[in-house]
């Protein structure tokens, strides 16, 4: 009887566990340079689920590539592979034996394109160019995760974020100096 109890148990812990265990990424996308007619990209990827991550397809879920011209001079953090695949358009598949442990981020996922930012931020096929899709093990394989990978803000974008909060805190200190009289 008591056996029983004990293999019952870890069934269920096993299944429990299983049925926890989530495959979930975020990421964002940089333009870190261009020549006026390329432009090189950097992708960060970050792993927020509680499985690890063997497999980051850009631009892609199953069947559909979503690029609209060829990405070239792609390169990846060390450990991983890459390869393009193509028809419809264009998706980049990186993949690794070892894994992105859950909570980490990891960033060198780089590619150059002639397509601007402005571009890949379009759709494809009735979805957004940038969608991406992670295995938490090699491609179709394990769970996985369907995510779309965001714009970083320009450095524009951040000194303006910058001047508000200095004016906010000017604002705030001069009510403060008010009250007290």
């Amino acid at each position: 009887m008591n056996l029983k109890r004990i293999l019952m148990g870890t069934f269920v812990t096993a299944v429990a566990s299983s049925a926890f265990a989530q495959t979930v990424a975020s990421g964002l996308i940089t333009q870190l340079s261009t020549n006026g007619t390329t432009f090189t990209y950097d992708i960060d990827l970050d792993n927020i689920g509680s499985t690890g991550i063997q497999t980051f397809w850009f631009s892609w879920v199953p069947g559909s590539n979503f690029m609209p011209d060829m990405p070239t001079g792609i390169t990846q953090p060390a450990g991983w592979t890459d390869s393009v695949t193509s028809g419809g358009g264009f998706a980049i598949q990186w993949k690794t034996s070892g894994g992105l442990a859950a909570g980490n981020p990891l960033d060198g996922f780089q590619f150059t394109s002639v397509d601007s930012l402005a571009t890949l931020e379009g759709n494809s096929q009735g979805n957004p160019i940038l969608t991406a899709t992670v295995y938490s093990g090699q491609p179709f394989s394990g769970t996985s995760d369907q995510f779309v990978v965001r714009p970083a803000p320009e450095p524009a974008s951040w000194l303006a974020l910058a001047g508000l909060a200095i004016a906010g805190i000017v604002v705030r200190r001069r009510r403060a100096v008010d009250a007290r009289r």
